[in-house]
This record gives C-alpha cells, structure tokens and sequence, in this order.
C-alpha cells in the first residue's frame, strides 16, 4: 500500500517547514537573553503544532467526505445493478429475452 502525498499537501508541508526554519533563524540570530530566547522557541513550538493540528483536521475531514461519497456511490452502483439483474431475470421467467449489453451497462 503506498502513502503518497498530494502536491498540495507536498507544498504545505515544505512551505511550513521553510517557515519553521525561518522562525527559528531569526530566534537565533536577534540578541535576546536566554530566556527570552526560550520563551520565543516555545512560542514557535505551540503556534507550529496548532498550525499543524489544523492541517491535520482538515485533511480528516476531506477524508471523511471523500470516504462517505465513494460509499454512496458504490451503494448507488449496486442497487442499479440489482435492479437490472432482477429485470433480467424476471424477464428470462416470463419466457421473453430481456437484458442487452447496452442495457446493463446503462444501469452503471
């Protein structure tokens, strides 16, 4: 099974790691105390995880709805495929012929 990354995902994710790294450039670089330094890390820490954590409810709900759409579309799929099949057969009982190739995938 293969978990490969969209290229909007692949683009969010360098562009949140490139700010990242910014960030913390810029923390390094300003003469602060120790402490204030620690203070502006632990910042950039609480804002990146609430920025990823939002990036990660987004996609669960994309995933949601894509999974739930492809369900009602299967479902869909199969009850027009049981109804053509039992047309079918319920032809094939009444001794006439019913049911092209046409017709079957018109059902799809």
């Amino acid at each position: 099974m293969s978990h490969e990354m969209s290229p909007r995902s692949t683009a969010v994710l360098t562009f949140l790691g490139g700010a990242a790294i910014g960030a913390i450039l810029v923390a390094l670089t300003t003469p602060k105390r120790g402490s204030e330094l620690c203070d502006d890390l632990r910042s950039l820490g609480r804002r990146l995880r609430g920025k990823a954590s939002a990036l990660l409810d987004e996609a669960e709900d994309t995933w949601d709805d894509l999974k739930d759409e492809a369900v009602d579309e299967v479902k869909s799929a199969s009850r027009k495929v049981r109804s053509k099949a039992r047309e079918m057969a319920s032809g094939r009982e009444d001794g006439r012929r019913s049911g092209s190739d046409e017709e079957l995938s018109g059902a799809v």
